[in-house]
């Protein structure tokens, strides 16, 4: 890897180390990552990138922002902030808004939608190697479906768009949260669901109101789509590709199962404290 480095960016690595395709730096007592990097998720976003608060991206010899190495596209950051675990604020006030239109409505609707018709598929190949997983598909993928319903249901077209994150949560860091490989433009309530699903089920805060302060800083719009979003259930999509590949096996969904009754109590209890201030439709299952 010293090598590597040295061929591609000129600097000399004076310590190396390896998380799965990470590989943290240290240079001139300066820390850096590099990192495998979907390249054109990074060409759309890198034109706005300059005003962020980011990681620096090192252009390498080849006058790119990235390389090909072993088979794999990579970018070198020079890091700042910490290895910090971070909370909602911390990522709230990370927010700048983009100028950019994308219907984000229709873009969650069919990438919702399409998942649900892979799973299907896949699980009616699987089965019988799943079988546990196999007998908790339907009910996720219900799910699933009332949250495309509900958003069909909602009268927007315009959405404020932020730079958020494929996947951030209550184990996250600033290192995380400056990574610019990891971003993709959408609602910033993507981020702030995320967060508030993981600390449900990773730290057990099942409070509403623990949520209060961010939550009226939301418009109306934004309200109903976070609501939208903690109705869609990624924590079971994100162990269900996990298992797929190998790398976690059933039991790992156990704790997920465990919470499901208290995760939709936990529903309910948002969907209330939304409708104080906010108009939003009702939902069958929630209301009796």
């Amino acid at each position: 890897m010293k090598n590597v480095i040295l061929y591609y960016y000129n600097l000399e690595v004076s310590h190396i180390r390896q998380i799965d395709s990470h590989y943290y730096l240290l240079i001139d007592n300066e820390n850096y990552l590099f990192t495998a990097c979907d390249i054109e998720r990074l060409k759309t976003n890198i034109k706005y990138l300059n005003s962020f608060n980011m990681h620096t991206i090192i252009t390498a010899t080849n006058d790119l922002p990235y390389v090909f190495y072993n088979n794999a596209y990579y970018v070198l950051l020079k890091l700042k902030g910490i290895n910090k675990q971070i909370n909602l604020t911390d990522i709230f006030d990370w927010f700048t808004p983009i100028d950019v239109e994308i219907d984000i409505k229709s873009k969650w609707i069919k990438l919702w939608s399409d998942h649900i018709d892979y799973i299907e598929f896949q699980m009616s190949e699987l089965k019988n190697k799943y079988p546990y997983l196999s007998l908790l598909v339907d009910y996720y993928i219900g799910m699933t479906e009332t949250a495309i319903q509900f958003l069909k249901s909602l009268p927007i077209d315009k959405v404020d768009l932020y730079f958020t994150h494929l996947r951030i949560g209550p184990n996250s860091t600033f290192i995380d949260l400056y990574n610019p490989c990891e971003l993709v433009i959408d609602s910033r309530v993507r981020d702030i669901s995320e967060f508030i699903k993981g600390n449900f089920f990773l730290k057990n805060i099942t409070e509403v109101n623990a949520y209060s302060n961010i939550l009226n800083l939301l418009d109306e719009k934004e309200k109903c789509l976070l609501f939208t979003r903690m109705l869609y259930p990624s924590y079971f999509f994100d162990l269900y590709d996990e298992i797929i590949k190998g790398k976690e096996d059933e039991d790992c969904l156990k704790v997920i199962v465990s919470k499901s009754v208290s995760y939709e109590k936990f529903l309910k209890d948002l969907f209330y404290y939304i409708k104080k201030t906010t108009y939003i439709r009702d939902i069958d299952w929630i209301i009796h």
